[in-house]
């Protein structure tokens, strides 16, 4: 068996004073880690990544990027539902858009581009929701942009990569996940209202079929014919009243909702009211039209109405609205768009938002998305720290794993959820959520908070809401830590006489029925990265003022491990958060306590209260890969030191034995920074290097075959 030396980081944060033990095993079965992130919505100039001037806030895109999110979504959750890409590329002054949650104007300074370059800058995923109701053609041509080379034309039609390379970006982005609408539509979707009753007009609850039905479930699945009634004309930006109502001003123009439609169908209207309006005429152009005659002309495919400018055709009164009764015919529903979106890249993974397609339409469901609220009752209605903690191990537990069909049903997208609490107490809630999940990669694919950035709850913003300033939260900071200190494989850890607390919950707001489970007050998860050569303990001590003391001990074959580092997460008090007068009260540290390492076992370790702590371990082997690392070798990386650890910025190798002049340095997604740093070589055995321009993280430091890994501060 290969020999491997494993730099193990590991947060942790312990409680009591007698000596437990916590085992690892490398070699154990290796499961996937799912992927941790953030639903972030493109509205309001990207949640105030955009200044006014349509130029990045570059103090709030550098927090996003620090935070290395995993996966951002874009355009949002129920935003999405309506949401037009195509308005949100190109000149920043040419795009218009809609809010899809107040039907207002939206100016779209972020757009599928920036997002796409955002996640790109933060080592993180992209998952795009697209809208059901723009049909396939539309869906299949966002994922031309976003993944096709130029040249390869897959949708046909206008060359959609071509498009993305001449605004800036000729390779491809490859977003690997997609969803197709959000929350079942949120009653956003054409699938969703009833024919006589405009959804902006009437309670949504009310007058729309229901999610269970039948009728609207064939809709969804396989498209249809539709007719509607008395619908609002809307604008290219606005379905909202006081945006559409007619201004008198010549040409002006007016949408149907939905596009294509059924060019006979059409019938306009205008005034105060439906029940009061005037039919007005169409006609093919203004060429015979005087100027009160009440004409307008229509383009089926695009669903645009116009009026005349008062020489041709009637100019409508200001201050009343257009109405509008028209039909979609074979119009696309999920099938048609999976499919479309599929021909453009076989490899995406396709989250579906209604969960019944698993059963009514196999094979076109690669997933279902999944969201959470915090709606059960909490058994701890005046202890906020506890109730963070069952929520996650309770309710949410029970949404996730428990009530849901694993053996039968697709995994999971959970690209929402949330906690309303931005303090230590908050960040606890996603501790235990994400440390339980890490066990259940098959089941759930990827899982993140709602909202990174911007939201009328101030205290679920993981990074401060926009008039607050840029700080990241502790809730951010306990993603941030499974982001970039825990690895890609979870792998088996056990423990024995650590000690426990029973813990009560319900795990939902239907069930009152009071459950209880034995919780380790040391919770711990293990993991190693893709390639097998680092391997991460992650401890978390989920009680509020017990310190735990124990040994951890790594137990496989032949293997060297070399502890170089561990960080942590902890606060003074459970409601600490961070403000602009103390930006920096809670974050990763890296672990300044010394640390005992012998044998492959850390001895009587310490982990604090309310606390969350890594180790990681590098894994080296010979540079032949034979089985033996060898004595000779083990003995080198003794003898290869680099510090101070942590530094700020000075780095030191020295080596009595190896020559350092062919150093390289990395981050932990493998990226070479040796090239950007200068540095001075005082001998062929020691040389001193300026990384003060590298950002605040772990970094390997080889030489050869032989890493160590140094902490940035």
């Amino acid at each position: 068996m290969k020999k491997i030396v494993f730099l193990f980081v590991f947060a942790f944060f312990i409680n009591s004073i007698q000596s437990q033990i916590i085992r690892v095993y490398p070699d154990s079965t290796k499961q996937a880690v799912p992927l941790f992130g953030y639903n972030f919505t493109y509205a309001s100039n990207g949640n105030h990544l955009f200044n006014d001037d349509t130029t990045w806030n570059q103090e709030r895109r550098q927090a996003v990027v620090d935070l290395n999110p995993g996966w951002l979504r874009f355009p949002g959750g129920t935003i999405c539902n309506l949401y037009k890409w195509k308005n949100a590329i190109g000149p920043k002054s040419e795009r218009v858009g809609m809010n899809g949650n107040t039907f207002i104007p939206e100016n779209n300074f972020y757009g599928p581009d920036e997002a796409a370059r955002l996640a790109e800058d933060s080592d993180a995923q992209l998952v795009i929701p697209v809208s059901i109701n723009w049909g396939a053609e539309y869906a299949a041509d966002w994922v031309e942009y976003m993944n096709a080379e130029v040249g390869v034309n897959a949708n046909g039609g206008i060359d959609y990569a071509q498009v993305r390379a001449d605004n800036g970006h000729y390779a491809p982005y490859g977003v690997k996940y997609w969803e197709i609408a959000n929350e079942a539509g949120n009653h956003r979707i054409w699938q969703k209202w009833k024919e006589h009753y405009d959804p902006m007009d009437y309670d949504t609850d009310v007058y729309s079929y229901p999610n269970a039905g039948s009728t609207f479930r064939n809709w969804v699945r396989n498209g249809g014919d539709k007719s509607f009634y008395g619908y609002r004309g809307v604008t290219k930006n606005s379905w909202e009243n006081n945006y559409i109502v007619l201004t008198g001003v010549p040409n002006e123009k007016r949408y149907t909702k939905l596009a294509p439609v059924v060019s006979s169908s059409i019938v306009v209207r205008i005034g105060l009211s439906n029940a009061n309006s005037v039919v007005w005429t169409r006609v093919n152009d203004f060429n015979s039209s005087g100027p009160n005659d009440l004409h307008y002309t229509f383009n089926n495919v695009t669903g645009e109405i116009v009026f005349g400018d008062g020489v041709n055709g009637a100019i409508p009164s200001a201050g009343e609205y257009v109405f509008t009764d028209f039909s979609i015919e074979d119009y696309d529903g999920y099938i048609d768009i999976y499919e479309a979106m599929k021909a453009v890249d076989s490899t995406i993974e396709i989250g579906s938002a209604f969960t019944f397609l698993e059963f009514s339409a196999p094979g076109v469901v690669d997933a279902n998305t999944m969201h959470g609220d915090l709606n059960a009752p909490t058994f701890y209605p005046n202890d906020e720290f506890n109730t963070s903690i069952t929520r996650a191990i309770g309710e949410y537990t029970h949404k996730y794993k428990d009530s849901y069909d694993h053996q039968n049903k697709p995994p999971l997208f959970v690209t929402e959820i949330g906690t309303y609490d931005r303090t230590m107490k908050g960040a606890m809630f996603y501790l235990m959520l994400y440390s339980r999940v890490a066990q259940w990669g098959k089941e759930i694919r990827m899982i993140g908070a709602n909202y990174l950035l911007g939201t009328s709850q101030v205290n679920q913003c993981h990074i401060d809401h926009s008039w607050m300033g840029s700080n990241i939260q502790p809730v951010g900071y306990a993603t941030t830590l499974f982001n970039s200190h825990f690895g890609t494989k979870h792998i088996l850890s056990t423990t024995e006489d650590i000690p426990f607390r029973p813990m009560s919950f319900y795990k939902s707001n239907s069930d009152q029925t009071v459950y209880t489970e034995d919780v380790d007050k040391l919770y711990t998860v293990s993991s190693v990265s893709e390639d097998g050569k680092r391997l991460f303990v992650l401890c978390i001590n989920n009680t509020k003022q017990d310190t735990i003391q124990t040994d951890i001990e790594i137990l496989t074959d032949s293997l060297i491990f070399d502890l170089d580092t561990s960080v942590i997460l902890q606060a003074e008090s459970i409601s600490d958060f961070n403000t602009s007068a103390e930006p920096n009260k809670v974050i990763i540290k890296p672990m300044l306590d010394s640390i005992i390492y012998q044998n492959s076992k850390i001895l009587d370790h310490k982990f604090p209260p309310a606390s969350a702590t890594v180790f990681e371990f590098t894994l080296i082997e010979d540079e032949e890969g034979d089985d033996d690392l060898g004595l000779d070798n083990a003995n080198s990386l003794l003898d290869f030191k680099v510090f101070p650890n942590p530094s700020e910025g000075i780095i030191t190798i020295r080596s009595n034995n190896l020559s350092v002049k062919d150093f390289k340095i990395y981050n932990l997604l493998g990226q070479d920074f040796t090239g950007k740093l200068d540095y001075k070589q005082i001998s062929s055995q020691e040389i001193l290097i300026d990384a003060k321009n590298l950002k605040t993280g772990a970094y390997i430091v080889r030489i050869g075959n032989l890493n160590k890994v140094i902490y940035k501060l």
